[in-house]
């Protein structure tokens, strides 16, 4: 394997197998025609009547070589392996046009990209394929759309071009309308810089049209080597060793082909089919071989090969849907919460090394600056830490169980939102607004109702958060955060227009990917940091609300400041609802009542608060943002 994708071609196995010969006699010859669908890769043989009517002697003839008159195909390979480093950093891969990359500026160079978690395999190229150089090329191939409904695009009108009509198997399910699609080196390039691969389990074959069952003669890449670091990819190693996964693209006839070259992976113990009931029935008799060859187990980083519906236009027994769904399910969900855990490990490692840094004195300000010399008794004086709410004993807690049970019949809502463009964990509870609570899943890591809930780690129980509840105007809204998208449940008000406030508030209607390219080609500092902090978006906040907000966080803290306002709502709003909460350390049982509840009110209006005064408001805790309150208030009331 080299780093052009070629491969070196057994002598016994010539690249192109001419087509070419001509069997004439006086009555009969062939010639070479190309079928519409396979042009440059499958070459057919055709006889052509003669004009008289055969001999004994030329029928005799005719006869000596029927295989001859068969189909005779070249030989093809596969495309090299696709991933971050030679589709956006380098630019190298075969399938990126110069024309088309416009994501390989030198801000987009520096950018940091996640390790390969996921490595699909399809398990070899179509004619459409190989003829187009894009992996599933052909338009009726399910899988760049799946990867645009669960990466946030669109990979086409899915309208054929033929009869100007939809393609009925995709275009009613797409997630993401025609404003959303992407060209071919966009899509792959929104595939791996979310850390996926792509290969194929064939290198070369022969192979008549392009269905996997015709495939013969074939050598198997080497994916082996590649997932164990062995492989040189343009003078890189180690690239594929952080690979989790293996999808198996084209459903058991893939997995048998996966199996036929790679039997001796599973006996090593190093590779294991995945738990689902495809994967199982698929590579069950190898596993059951491997199992037998390991009796103390597989390794415990051992890769998992999952087996999915397949993704060609043949495979045509499932419905899009059911095909989209596997493939979310065990593909893109557990990917993309690689992803956001890779991502909080970087800050979280940014965090503590800036802190080393500054113990050290090894940033440039301090060591060209003078050191200021403090008094001995600043130097000795130390704050007391303020205890973590999370680490504090009878806290009440919104668990994701009890909200559940509210407005049963209100299910959730998709805003059908990439995580690109939208992220409340670094949009709601980071100090912008202080209206939203965090909501506690009762058991992490396991899913619920399909999503993977992820462990609290940070010390507010914010960032690493994935639900939400917090009242807007005179609604009440449950929101989620899931690695593919977000979505919402409304617990009270109106439902009619609860989606467009929702996404007015978000203000999604500006694009935001553009904007962070923008910023990145103007800030260094912001191009390393950017795709650490994805979907951050400034709100558009009731300007009462965001207004008196400002001057409660003077001199505050985001817990503060969010108790302040909860007062304040109280005292002054308008009663919206009451939901159940329990204490810290409760066992969340359903057959415990909950211990408590609380009440949700509404921001208060300036007429609502025209009867407010200083010292109502200092006993509420506001201190001397009291009277910045007040007289705020009368100017507002004046104009």
């Amino acid at each position: 394997f080299s780093s052009t994708g070629s491969h070196d071609i057994p002598s016994e196995h010539p690249q192109k197998i001419s087509t070419s010969r001509c069997f004439a006699t006086q009555q009969s010859c062939t010639e070479v025609i190309n079928e519409p669908d396979e042009t440059k890769h499958t070459k057919i043989k055709k006889k052509i009547p003669a004009k008289k009517s055969p001999t004994k002697k030329s029928k005799q003839r005719s006869n000596i070589d029927e295989k001859a008159l068969k189909v005779e195909v070249e030989r093809t390979q596969s495309f090299e392996p696709a991933w971050w480093g030679n589709v956006l950093v380098n630019a190298t891969h075969p399938h990126i046009a110069l024309a088309a990359i416009k994501t390989t500026n030198n801000s987009k160079n520096d950018k940091c990209y996640p390790p390969i978690h996921t490595l699909i395999l399809g398990t070899h190229p179509s004619i459409t394929s190989l003829h187009q150089s894009q992996y599933y090329g052909h338009p009726l191939n399910a899988f760049w759309y799946i990867a645009g409904d669960c990466l946030g695009f669109r990979r086409s009108l899915a309208v054929s071009e033929k009869t100007g009509k939809p393609y009925a198997y995709f275009h009613e399910h797409l997630k993401f309308g025609e404003e959303n699609i992407l060209d071919y080196a966009d899509q792959l390039g929104r595939l791996v810089e979310n850390g996926f691969a792509l290969w194929d389990i064939v290198g070369e074959c022969k192979r008549e049209g392009s269905l996997d069952q015709s495939i013969e003669d074939e050598v198997p890449n080497p994916i082996r080597d590649f997932c164990e670091g062995s492989l040189d990819l343009g003078g890189l190693k180690n690239i594929g060793k952080s690979v989790k996964r293996i999808v198996v693209a084209n459903g058991t006839t893939g997995g048998a082909y996966f199996v036929k070259h790679f039997s001796e992976w599973f006996m090593d113990g190093k590779i294991l089919a995945g738990e689902d009931e495809l994967s199982q029935r698929v590579f069950k008799s190898i596993m059951n071989k491997a199992k037998k060859a390991n009796p103390d187990g597989f390794e415990n980083d051992a890769i998992k090969v999952i087996c999915v519906p397949s993704v060609s236009p043949a495979a045509a027994s499932l419905s899009y849907l059911q095909k989209r769904e596997a493939w979310e399910t065990y593909c893109y969900t557990p990917g993309l919460s690689d992803v956001e855990s890779w991502k909080k490990n970087q800050i979280l490692h940014h965090i503590n090394n800036t802190a080393k840094r500054r113990a050290k004195g090894d940033f440039d300000t301090l060591a060209t600056s003078p050191k200021k010399t403090k008094s001995a008794t600043k130097s000795t004086r130390q704050r007391s830490p303020s205890p973590s709410p999370s680490k504090v004993s009878n806290i009440p807690q919104i668990l994701s169980r009890d909200l559940a049970k509210l407005s049963p019949h209100n299910e959730w809502i998709d805003l059908k939102i990439p995580p690109h463009e939208l992220r409340p964990s670094a949009t709601l509870t980071t100090g912008q607004c202080f209206n939203w609570m965090v909501v506690k899943h009762d058991e992490f890591g396991k899913c619920v109702d399909g999503n993977e809930i992820l462990s609290q780690q940070s010390a507010w129980g914010t960032h690493d958060a994935k639900e939400w509840v917090g009242p807007l105007k005179n609604r009440v809204y449950s929101i989620r955060e899931t690695p593919t998208t977000t979505e919402f449940r409304l617990l009270h008000g109106p439902n009619d227009g609860a989606k467009e406030h929702l996404e007015q508030y978000f203000r999604l209607e500006t694009e935001l990917a553009p904007l962070y390219d923008d910023w990145s080609r103007a800030d260094a500092r912001l191009a390393k940091i950017a795709s650490c902090i994805p979907g951050v978006r400034i709100l558009r906040q009731d300007p009462v609300e965001c207004m008196f907000s400002f001057i409660c966080s003077s001199n505050n803290n985001i817990p503060r400041i969010t108790k302040m306002l909860s007062s304040f709502r109280e005292k002054y709003g308008i009663y919206l609802m009451d939901i159940p909460t329990r204490i810290n350390g409760d066992d969340g049982d359903d057959e415990s009542p909950c211990i408590g509840s609380m009440s949700l009110f509404s921001f208060p209006t300036l007429s609502s608060l025209a009867s407010a005064n200083e010292d109502e408001l200092r006993e509420m805790g506001l201190g001397y943002r009291a009277r910045y309150i007040v007289d705020t208030r009368d100017l507002l009331l004046k104009r």
